[in-house]
């Protein structure tokens, strides 16, 4: 168990080129509000983050406000309601296909 408020599997949406994407599975507490149905955009992630993930790299942040982050990634994570994360690429075939 990974005892966290909120789990996820982001899967990227293959024309974007690490763009856009949505979560396709999410398991979260009651008192937060479930991000299924979001479609989401983060033009930084391409930016920094892409290239880290695809050699899979794992990300522990926590405390997203005082990490040093790109001020457009905070904005996403928060707009999750997001205080820590713990980022796990998911690959398919030697392609970064998604993100737990």
């Amino acid at each position: 168990s990974l005892n966290a408020d909120r789990v996820v599997i982001y899967r990227f949406d293959p024309e974007s080129e690490f763009d856009e994407g949505e979560i396709v599975s999410e398991d979260v507490v009651s008192e937060f509000t479930s991000a299924l149905t979001l479609k989401i955009q983060d033009n930084c992630f391409k930016k920094k983050y892409a290239a880290l993930y695809r050699q899979g790299s794992v990300h522990a942040i926590a405390d997203i406000h005082n990490a040093n982050l790109n001020s457009c990634y905070v904005q996403m994570l928060d707009q999750l309601q997001i205080q820590a994360n713990l980022v796990v690429s998911i690959a398919k075939a030697d392609k970064l296909w998604g993100l737990l």
